[in-house]
């Protein structure tokens, strides 16, 4: 090693030659990912350090991500690529099960409703003779929307709202906040359902199941099979 150099500064020399190239890759583009710098990084003090590029995602994010994630394609975004096929999934799968002629039974007449939460919570209704209405009432906002709740409680007056989730395009939470401002509105998500209805199975997808591990047609197994 030259006279004056310590061990220290040749690291540093070579950490520096490494940045330098690294460098190169500036202005590469990777599905979302843009690199716009390189950066060294070491979390842990050590001499383990590596260089990481700096990306600009094309939703205008900054993520930090190692080159080998880029080039191999294993990271192609900042996280949003995720997201939005989860939720592209999410969609597809509530279509899936949504494509159902759902229906409840109130002696021998059947009564179509939207969704197979629907569908056990209104049982769970009939069971307990509780009397009510199913998507009776329509009220307009002041924006002019028409919000229609999905059951009206006659002796409690009190509407009932059944969810898996909200749409932001459809305005859902502005109609049942301006709703709530006149009306008693309760919203049942999932596992409100569950334990109201205290049910066998814990998940709905393990309900539709076992009625296909049975045999059993899905709307004949919420309609008229489930609380038996």
């Amino acid at each position: 090693m030259p006279s004056g150099i310590t061990s220290y500064d040749a690291v540093l020399k070579r950490r520096e030659t490494k940045l330098e190239i690294m460098k190169i890759h500036i202005g590469e583009i990777f599905e979302r990912l843009k690199i716009i710098d390189i950066e060294y990084v070491n979390n842990n003090n050590t001499s383990r350090g590596r260089n990481i590029c700096v990306c600009q995602c094309s939703c205008g994010n900054i993520t930090h991500v190692p080159y080998s994630a880029l080039s191999s394609g294993r990271t192609r975004s900042c996280g949003c690529l995720h997201n939005e096929l989860q939720s592209q999934n999410a969609i597809k799968f509530l279509h899936n099960i949504n494509n159902h002629n759902w229906y409840y039974m109130i002696g021998k007449e059947k009564f179509n409703c939207r969704s197979g939460y629907e569908v056990i919570f209104a049982n769970y209704l009939i069971k307990n003779n509780i009397n009510f209405t199913y998507e009776q009432f329509a009220f307009t906002t002041s924006k002019n929307h028409t919000y229609t709740p999905d059951f009206y409680i006659i002796e409690k007056d009190i509407y009932i709202e059944i969810k898996g989730c909200f749409y932001e395009k459809d305005c859902q939470m502005e109609k049942i906040a301006e709703f709530r401002q006149q009306y008693n509105l309760k919203i049942l998500y999932w596992d409100d359902i569950k334990n109201l209805c205290n049910l066998r199975l814990n998940t709905y997808c393990g309900i539709l199941k076992y009625a296909r591990t049975h045999g059993i047609v899905l709307e004949d197994y919420l309609g008229k099979n489930l609380y038996n």
